[in-house]
């Protein structure tokens, strides 16, 4: 295997990696927005959800370490020499 394809093939099982990582990520808040629901609900308290703030470091650091294989990708398409 030649490293353009070594190359294309990395980029491609990192773009499916970032888009499981986004799909794990939505389910997260749409689990945390059904227990803030279903708590004010059960409190009495109306169809307000509870203030639950992000995960933001959390679910850029996933996306930040994505770009380690996309610059490795990229370096082996572009520059990386037979």
């Amino acid at each position: 295997m030649n490293h353009t394809v070594a190359g294309f093939l990395l980029l491609g099982f990192t773009m499916l990696t970032a888009v499981v990582v986004y799909a794990i990520g939505e389910l997260s808040d749409s689990i945390k927005a059904s227990a803030g629901y279903l708590g004010a609900v059960m409190s009495e308290q109306g169809g307000a959800d509870l203030g639950w703030g992000g995960n933001l470091i959390s679910s850029n650091i996933a996306v930040i370490l994505l770009l380690l294989p996309v610059s490795i990708a990229l370096y082996l398409i572009f520059y990386k020499k037979d």
